[in-house]
């Protein structure tokens, strides 16, 4: 017991420190767009260039994970990320501003892997990614009360400074992931371990995740422009989305509980419907008080959602590189989310991103069924 509460602690710690960009993105791209005069297209591909280098620094190292010493990674990943962040706030041009971002991305990314690869020390990954949902939900109700706060003096610079204290308080907890796999005390570690990745399913689960991330962000790095729409001030959304992260907790802690004892697939296949459902129905509103609800709705079934999504990746590979790359996967998706939003919102309002959500999720929910078959035909003949 006490081996798996070190290693939950270690997994949120980093896996969390490795998503601060993506966390704070709604006030991060309104920030940009006041501190720097950009475009929301701008800002989007600013925030983007930064996402995609965390996805790709995870993809790169998520095959190494099964060797490379987890903990280490994560701590250089945290250092890089300190320096890089606390370096942007003091920056004005744009084009360094970019690259420290980028800099910050290489080490989010390295953090993001280790934590990632170690949800398959667990012998409950589906358990455990719900508590790191729950532990990125409390990040986002921290951050998305105190950035109202912190932005109208400092901006973007004060988002960035932010960040590098942050992480800066959870380095001593990140540093109680273990080294390796064999590290590990709970049974997960006796699991068979392929010698090599399957193809066709780790390009499935990549895919499922990347697009579920992307159709995420392309709602949430927006989120702001839709309450400003709706009639909201700054202030009245930073709370609304203060207690979405308080009440979204409520999904992964039911994702906790629930499991896996009524399958995998029930739980999975209801919560992408009612993901699909939810934010399309806050893309269309312009009511304040409809925005809010559902709002807060969404984010529970989001969080009640994608544990089951990486408990998937999980079982799939128990070596941890599939979910390791599912990491990189959830970024990479998530980086291209504001440029596809802000394309769409331009050629065609938010309606397009709305008819974007709903062909994702219906894509998302295919390759989970057919991953899902291939594990249960596998069992079967064990």
């Amino acid at each position: 017991m006490a081996g798996s509460r070190t290693l939950a602690i270690g997994v949120m710690s980093a896996s969390t420190s490795g998503q601060l960009t993506q966390i704070t993105l709604p006030f991060m791209v309104g920030a940009l767009i006041t501190g720097l005069n950009l475009n929301e297209q701008q800002a989007g591909l600013l925030c983007s260039a930064e996402l995609i280098t965390v996805a790709l620094v995870s993809f790169a190292v998520a095959p190494l994970m099964g060797a490379w010493p987890r903990r280490t990674v994560a701590i250089i990943g945290a250092a890089i990320a300190i320096l890089a962040h606390g370096f942007s706030a003091t920056l004005v041009d744009l084009p360094s501003i970019v690259a420290a971002r980028m800099v910050a991305g290489f080490g989010a990314g390295l953090m993001l892997a280790a934590g990632n690869a170690s949800i398959a020390n667990s012998p409950n990954p589906d358990r455990l990614s719900s508590l790191l949902l729950i532990s990125v939900g409390l990040a986002q109700l921290v951050s998305l009360s105190l950035l109202p706060l912190i932005i109208p003096k400092w901006q973007h610079s004060g988002i960035f400074a932010y960040q590098a204290m942050l992480i800066a308080l959870l380095v001593p907890l990140v540093m109680l992931l273990p080294q390796r796999r064999a590290d590990s005390t709970d049974p997960a570690g006796t699991r068979p371990v392929p010698a090599k990745l399957p193809i066709g399913p780790t390009l499935a689960i990549v895919t499922a995740i990347a697009l579920f991330s992307a159709r995420e962000t392309a709602l949430w790095a927006f989120t702001e422009q839709i309450g400003l729409r709706s009639g909201l001030t700054k202030a009245q959304i930073g709370v609304i989305l203060g207690a979405t992260g308080v009440l979204a907790l409520s999904g992964a802690g039911a994702a906790a509980i629930i499991g896996t004892r009524f399958s995998r697939m029930k739980p999975l296949m209801i919560g992408l419907v009612f993901n699909a459902v939810l934010a399309f129905w806050i893309s269309q509103t312009s009511n304040a008080t409809v925005f809010a609800i559902v709002e807060v709705v969404y984010h529970a079934f989001l969080f009640f959602t994608a544990p089951y999504l990486f408990g998937l990746a999980a079982e799939l590979d128990p070596s941890g590189r599939i979910v390791a790359s599912a990491g990189g996967a959830l970024l990479f998706g998530g980086s291209l989310g504001p440029v596809i939003g802000g394309y769409l919102i331009a050629i065609a309002g938010f309606a397009a991103i709305g008819a974007f959500i709903l062909a994702s999720v219906a894509v998302v929910m295919l390759l989970a069924w057919q991953l899902q078959r291939r594990l249960d035909r596998q069992s079967a003949t064990v």
